[in-house]
């Protein structure tokens, strides 16, 4: 058995998915959701799986986000049997026979293609260990895994998905298709207290509450903090890796990118589109974080981020942006 095959059988194996009625590259190219500009070679080829390109067989799809010749390479040496590309690389290509679907983010484009063929249907229903409040407003569609817990005085819009041992304290407000992780905690107390005259230390009261927008997906064993007074935001759009924390009066703006180990202290702001990276610290004391600024891994920002500035190192400075447009495929 060669390499690629011992790879290929091996990701079957651990549950890569196959379709029962395998799809064709004119349906896949026919569908308006996926930004394709054209389809070339053979339209009738059919696949059942998606795979990396270096192991995909002729019944796998699969995307090269490679430009010119070195696209044209990496899909000539490919076995894929269907191939999202960009439009230099696939005019370049020589020896392939894979159906060669053509738009200008194959990234993007795959994705939403494994989305809408190959990605199993959203989860409904409600696991037996769930506990909802009885004062509780949880949508009829939203899925609740194994021993989640939904307090008092919470909302969860529909389509949400809830894994297993999610816990919504009191006072938390879910927007539509909110995703939320295994482990993931939502309003529990912020980290407030304040010494008296002997030194002793006495809990500021956490009154406020949490409220995420739609389509916000946050990592296992992350957890948002209600706020102090007023609500600690997390805006529609946000993506949160594993183990983020997120403090109290925090607000994440709309399309936000925090990723593993990111920690946001209290009463700091993001603006939208921002890229926080591994293991960043933002400290409390009104520090913002401008629109589309990214912050590098590891970086302790002390001093608030300007707009589309990108800030490394510890304390947080400034670099030269060198690339306008972040996220190309």
């Amino acid at each position: 058995m060669s390499e690629r095959d011992t790879v290929q059988s091996s990701l079957v194996a651990q549950g890569a998915r196959r379709l029962a009625v395998p799809v064709g590259a004119r349906v896949i190219a026919d569908d308006p959701s996926l930004d394709i500009l054209a389809l070339a070679g053979d339209a009738h080829c059919a696949v059942d799986g998606a795979m990396p390109i270096s192991v995909a067989t002729s019944s796998d799809i699969s995307f090269c986000t490679r430009a010119g010749a070195a696209g044209a390479a990496l899909i000539d040496s490919s076995h894929a049997g269907i191939v999202v590309c960009m439009a230099d690389a696939a005019a370049l290509v020589e020896h392939s026979t894979a159906a060669l679907l053509i738009t200008p983010s194959p990234r993007l484009t795959f994705a939403r293609i494994v989305t809408n063929f190959f990605a199993p249907a959203p989860r409904r229903g409600r696991h037996p260990t769930a506990w909802v409040h009885s004062n509780a407003i949880v949508a009829d569609d939203v899925y609740l895994g194994a021993y989640v817990v939904i307090e008092d005085d919470c909302q969860v819009g529909p389509g949400c998905v809830l894994h297993a041992h999610v816990c919504l304290y009191p006072g938390t407000r879910l927007g539509a298709r909110v995703t939320l992780h295994a482990g993931v905690i939502i309003g529990a107390d912020g980290f407030g207290h304040e010494r008296n005259a002997s030194g002793a230390l006495e809990k500021f009261p956490q009154i406020g509450g949490v409220r995420i927008g739609n389509d916000v997906e946050i990592g296992a064993n992350s957890c948002v903090s209600r706020g102090t007074l007023t609500d600690t935001i997390v805006e529609s759009g946000v993506r949160m890796d594993n183990l983020v924390h997120i403090a109290h009066n925090v607000v994440v703006g709309a399309d936000v990118v925090l990723t593993a180990n990111a920690m946001v202290a209290g009463s700091a702001r993001i603006g939208a589109r921002a890229w926080i990276a591994p293991s960043v610290s933002i400290m409390d004391g009104g520090v913002i974080i401008g629109e589309d600024a990214i912050v590098g891994m590891g970086a302790v920002v002390l001093r608030s981020v300007a707009d589309n500035a990108i800030v490394v190192g510890n304390p947080a400075r400034a670099l030269e942006r060198k690339t306008p447009v972040r996220g190309a495929a």
